[in-house]
């Protein structure tokens, strides 16, 4: 395909050409998107605040000799230059900076596929009829909505559509961008002649433009439209879907960012004053009616007036206790909840409270088997005595310290919550409201002053400790040895990670503009027990073929792997018959079951068990009264994608390799 063959080959000679260029030489455009589009929100990105990120950039290109001035003060004074121009909003009242003329434009348009200018002429008419069609030098122009800093052009991505509610307009996979959108482009490659495009922030439009999915045509229009320029794109690590949409539609290079800082919810306003008066509740039930009375209808009341009751799960006409428990349970819950603390500034690394706070949330799940990578939380409740489990007593299952963390009410890693198997305390997964009877240490009653009844209050003296001992306001006591482990992990890698992801950000954004190698690295939320994903500031794939299949993976394949109807009913030959990642059965029974949707890896980590495969690609004696079967894989073609992931089981099943044999000298 020729087409294809010139534009790879044209591509790479513009990164090329970026690379050969000097800094001072190269025309750097940004783009901020608008979504919704409207002025309240230009320059909206995905957990990262745009305008100041972007004033990051604009000082850091200045600091390494590209052609950047007068560079505003910071990101609100960019939004404010920016607003004196064309927005989305129209150009109305508005200083046109930059223009491309209609008979230019033309020429651009003359030079796309047939079938993209049929589209968008059928969809929006004429280019002259457009909206953004001013008069500049008395000829018609598109206003273009870009300002300049010496020779480096910040800008508004334009909407893809007008007069149509823009919501429904932003990922619409049929409706071709207008002429105003496709002239700001157009001026890129063919007026100003960019040597790079940086969209600042998930997510633009551009890659959600009608097209193929991936392998592009010239008819595709994030092609048509973008061209062969060299594109980077900053992006949030913990999103690698979205993020590999714009590598495959707009041969995007990623930059990936930190996501914003983490905190407790806690409770302020009318809901501290509701949690004040529970307390007070439960408090005076053990023996003041009247005051206990008084309390529930002022507790009630509240509740309806602030409109919590439906948030709490209660009824109408459900009975006081019942809605009582049910409202206590609720604030309990509410205010141990992560929620965002400001947005990430790209480039710059989170200082002070927020650097604890994010640190902490990090640290708050296990990370992998090592001492230091256990969850905080579980070291710190173990150390001070709080009945938290260390082991189970070797039954297979992961210390508790390590296990990943389930959603509250969830199941833990080995199919039991830890108050089924024991009567033990687990910070991660515990319920709030439920009274707490175990001890109170004196290094957590001190604290705070505030009630300490239920075992959510446990936990929250546990977070404020954590804290405490991050930020190094008190020292652990000799005796934690778990979380003097923790904390030493803390000090040595994990903060330090974050720490210098700033740094990285922009080194590996100033890397992608000199032409050179971003390096790759995982993708994911770091406060979900990937730390691994740190620093920020690489090219961010989507799937990590050797991290499958994940923990919870293993176990729903194993449950399946072992479960009655899986066990052959006579002979020596089973196949576990992988089709892709959806399916498995035994072949001669021709047995087909619902594909298992719940961890990334289960189907393929079935078949490996009834193998007789486990983790780390060891294979297992007779156990349990169950025999390893004979066994053969099939997969299907697309996974030859996945070499990886052949190569394992491979290796496994060699009776030759050292250390291996099979079960039942098969």
């Amino acid at each position: 395909m020729p087409d294809r063959v010139a534009v790879v080959a044209e591509l790479a000679a513009r990164w090329a050409r970026l690379r050969k260029t000097a800094n001072g030489d190269k025309r750097v455009a940004i783009l901020l998107a608008n979504y919704p589009n409207r002025d309240g929100r230009l320059g909206n990105g995905v957990g990262l605040d745009t305008p100041a990120g972007t004033i990051e950039v604009l000082r850091a290109m200045r600091e390494a000799g590209y052609p950047v001035a007068d560079v505003p003060n910071d990101g609100n004074a960019l939004i404010a230059h920016l607003m004196a121009g064309p927005t989305n909003a129209g150009t109305k009242a508005r200083e046109i900076r930059e223009t491309m003329a209609l008979d230019a434009y033309q020429a651009f348009f003359d030079r796309l596929p047939e079938a993209v200018r049929t589209a968008v002429l059928e969809r929006w008419g004429a280019p002259e009829g457009d909206p953004f069609i001013v008069e500049a030098n008395g000829k018609p122009a598109f206003s273009l909505p870009l300002a300049r800093f010496a020779e480096t052009l910040v800008g508004i991505q334009p909407a893809r559509g007008y007069n149509i509610d823009p919501k429904e307009t932003y990922h619409s996979p049929d409706l071709v961008p207008p002429h105003n959108y496709l002239a700001l482009y157009a001026f890129l490659r063919d007026v100003y002649d960019a040597d790079a495009v940086i969209h600042m922030g998930k997510h633009g439009n551009l890659e959600w433009l009608p097209g193929k999915a991936l392998a592009l045509s010239e008819e595709c229009f994030p092609e048509a439209v973008f061209g062969p320029l060299p594109h980077l794109y900053p992006f949030i690590v913990n999103d690698p879907g979205e993020g590999t949409q714009a590598k495959r539609r707009t041969s995007a290079v990623i930059v990936d960012h930190l996501t914003p800082p983490l905190t407790r919810a806690e409770t302020y306003g009318p809901l501290k004053d509701l949690e004040a008066l529970v307390d007070e509740y439960y408090e005076a039930s053990g023996g003041d009616p009247r005051r206990v009375t008084l309390l529930k209808t002022r507790i009630l009341e509240l509740v309806r007036d602030i409109g919590l009751d439906h948030d709490a799960g209660i009824a109408a006409g459900e009975g006081e206790e019942t809605a009582l428990t049910k409202l206590d349970a609720y604030l309990c819950e509410l205010k141990e909840m992560q929620i965002r603390d400001g947005l990430h500034v790209f480039g710059v690394a989170p200082e002070g409270r927020l650097l604890t706070n994010l640190v902490v949330a990090l640290a708050r799940l296990p990370r992998g088997g090592e001492p230091g990578e256990a969850s905080l939380l579980r070291a710190l409740a173990g150390d001070l005595g709080l009945g938290i489990l260390s082991d189970d007593g070797g039954g297979g299952h992961l210390p508790l310290a390590f296990q990943p963390s389930p959603p509250h009410g969830g199941k833990l890693g080995g199919g039991e919550r830890a108050a089924d198997r024991a009567a033990d305390f687990d910070p991660l997964d515990c319920d709030m409201a439920a009274p707490w009877a175990g001890p109170r240490p004196k290094f957590l009653a001190d604290l705070s002053t505030s009630p300490w009844r239920t075992t959510g209050d446990t936990v929250e003296r546990l977070e404020l400790m954590a804290s405490r001992l991050v930020e190094g306001d008190v020292p652990p006591d000799d005796h934690w040895q778990s979380t003097r482990a923790v904390l030493e992990a803390i000090a040595s890698s994990l903060k330090p990670a974050v720490v210098s992801s700033g740094r990285a950000e922009i080194a590996g954004l100033l890397a992608g503009l000199a032409g050179r190698f971003v390096a790759p690295g995982p993708s994911g939320a770091p406060t979900r027990g990937r730390p691994d994903v740190l620093p920020t500031g690489r090219n961010f794939y989507s799937v990590d073929t050797r991290a499958v299949p994940t923990e919870t993976a293993y176990v729903l394949g194993r449950k399946s792997a072992e479960a009655p109807r899986h066990a052959p009913p006579a002979g020596p030959w089973r196949m576990a018959d992988l089709l892709g990642s959806h399916r498995l059965g035994y072949l001669e029974h021709a047995h087909r079951r619902r594909r298992h949707r719940a961890g990334l890896g289960a189907d393929r980590r079935e078949a490996s068990l009834g193998s007789g495969v486990t983790p780390g690609h060891r294979l297992r004696d007779r156990d349990a009264g169950r025999t390893r079967p004979a066994a053969r894989r099939r997969h299907l073609a697309h996974f030859r994608l996945f070499p990886r992931r052949l190569s394992g089981p491979d290796r496994a099943l060699r009776p030759g390799d050292p250390g291996h044999r099979r079960a039942g000298g098969g």
